[in-house]
């Protein structure tokens, strides 16, 4: 990955994390899935997708974003534990 691509990667994950930390979870989701489209191998983007849609009451879209992130990563923590 590119440093510029990781650099935006990064910036992605950032609003995501402030807007999940506001409550904004839609916006959350959108930014996160912004990062896995910068960094589609990495499990955190999916794994934070899967909180965010659980927050939403979402289960089915969390177990999906859940299990994407554990196929990138099988002992993620974070995907385990809310799978």
């Amino acid at each position: 990955m590119s440093a510029t691509l990781f650099e935006r990667y990064k910036e992605a994950l950032m609003r995501g994390h402030l807007a999940a930390r506001q409550g904004e979870s839609e916006l959350a989701i959108t930014c996160y899935e912004e990062a896995a489209s910068y960094a589609p191998e990495r499990p955190l983007p999916y794994a934070a997708i899967g909180a965010m849609s659980l927050r939403l009451g979402r289960p089915l879209d969390a177990v999906r974003a859940y299990g994407e992130a554990l196929e990138r990563a099988p002992s993620d923590p974070g995907a385990l534990a809310g799978r």
